[in-house]
């Protein structure tokens, strides 16, 4: 292995290291309730576009993969996409061949975010609201 590639791993290693300590001092601060509150969700009573990301975090640490797609979809989809670009990096790691990370790959995060926040609004017209939280605000108010 080259010492390019070398240096290519550890930093591979570093920034996956840097994720998970964030991930998982961010699920504690929510287990232990030190999360400060959604300011959009406080002010209009509506959700934002990432309403629920923290819930759904949570649901993913403890392995309940369902609950965290209901929660906030994006979050797992992220966490699948970083994972496809883990593999391939390791992968032009350790053959040799160089691979760059497309903005199409990226793009998809983006993309989910923006299909979730429609989404879940379009449930509400139904009367569907997989995080609890407008409905059953304004079913208190009725």
């Amino acid at each position: 292995m080259s010492k390019k590639n070398i240096k290519k791993l550890f930093f591979l290693l570093l920034l996956n290291g840097t994720i998970l300590t964030a991930s998982l001092l961010y699920n504690r601060l929510f287990e232990i309730g030190r999360l400060g509150k959604c300011q959009f969700f406080e002010t209009f009573g509506l959700y934002c576009p990432g309403c629920g990301g923290s819930r759904s975090l949570h649901a993913l640490l403890n392995f309940k993969l369902l609950k965290s797609f209901i929660y906030y979809p994006p979050i797992l989809i992220t966490s699948f996409i970083i994972l496809y670009i883990d593999a391939r990096l390791i992968h032009s790691i350790f053959t040799e061949k160089e691979y760059k990370i497309r903005g199409k790959i990226l793009l998809l995060v983006a993309l989910s975010i923006l299909i979730s926040f429609i989404l879940r609004y379009i449930l509400l017209l139904f009367g569907i609201d997989p995080l609890g939280n407008i409905l059953f605000n304004f079913t208190a108010i009725m």
